[in-house]
């Protein structure tokens, strides 16, 4: 509701019928889980080192003029 739908922490409260510090307290507990599954398994990481891939094997291929259809795909694999 915080990051999604961009509800205030006063708007959660109302809405779980729950006191304002339990969301805070909430939140901060599923930061930090995000966070510590972050380091351990690296997608955000990973995910961003694909991006680079991505975008040099684009330069490369307009470098070198590849067919447009190939081109296409992969730029729609980095929007992804």
């Amino acid at each position: 509701m915080r990051y999604v739908d961009d509800y205030s922490l006063t708007e959660i409260a109302q809405e779980l019928d729950a006191s304002p510090q339990a969301v805070v307290d909430f939140v901060k507990r599923a930061i930090t889980s995000l966070e510590r599954y972050e380091e351990h398994l690296g997608l955000v990481r990973k995910h961003e080192q694909r991006q680079v891939i991505v975008e040099d094997i684009l330069a490369k291929m307009n470098e070198y003029d590849a067919a447009k259809g190939i081109r296409d795909s992969i730029s729609k694999l980095a929007s992804v």
